[in-house]
Order: structure tokens, then C-alpha cells, then sequence
């Protein structure tokens, strides 16, 4: 759920590393996670839905574009999108997503 950027408490206070605060930040998340089954709910961090919107917000930071998580989850709910009928927005997200892989295979 996190994305990074704590500037204010990023380690050697350089907003690209993480929070020193990391770890509290996971036990919360962990603890919101498990509320949230217990309560007969499904976090997105256990949804099949999760990947498509981790691509996408990944595909909307490469084009310097902002997603909200309501707007990728309702769209792939209701089978719909801003670009509806026009199959480019698919496509350029899935080669989007080749080339992030592409690159994370390349940074091991």
C-alpha cells in the first residue's frame, strides 16, 4: 500500500529512500490487512484485482499521470475505462508493463 516518498523522515533525509519509520508502517498496514479479513472484507493487498493496479499505477507514473486506486479498481469492476473502445489504452498499458519488467529484470 505504501509507495515511498516520507521526505520528511526518509533516511539521510533523501525522499527517495524509505521512512525510517518503515517498519511501523508495515506492522500498521499488516494490522489494518488482518482487521479487515477478520471483519469478512478483502483488502486489495489480497485481491485478485491487486496486480491490474499495480500495473496500472506503475503505467500512470511512467507517463508522469496520477491514479487513484477507486478509479482503477471501479474501472476494472464495471468493465469499463476512459478509453473504452479503443483498444490502444490496453495495449499501451500491457506494453507498459513489458517494459517495467523488462527493466526490473535487467537492475538484478
Amino acid at each position: 500500500m505504501c509507495k515511498g516518498q516520507c521526505p520528511g523522515t526518509a533516511i539521510d533525509g533523501d525522499w527517495r529512500n524509505r521512512t525510517e519509520h518503515c517498519e511501523v508502517w508495515k506492522a500498521v498496514y499488516a494490522r489494518l490487512e488482518s482487521d479487515l479479513v477478520a471483519e469478512g472484507k478483502q483488502p486489495l493487498s489480497l485481491s485478485r484485482l491487486r496486480e491490474h493496479v499495480e500495473r496500472a499505477v506503475l503505467g500512470g507514473w511512467s507517463q508522469g499521470r496520477m491514479l487513484y486506486l477507486s478509479q482503477i479498481t471501479r474501472t476494472r469492476r464495471n468493465g469499463s475505462s476512459a478509453g473504452r473502445g479503443d483498444p490502444a489504452w490496453r495495449l499501451e498499458l500491457e506494453h507498459l508493463s513489458n517494459v517495467l519488467q523488462e527493466v526490473v529484470e535487467r537492475g538484478r
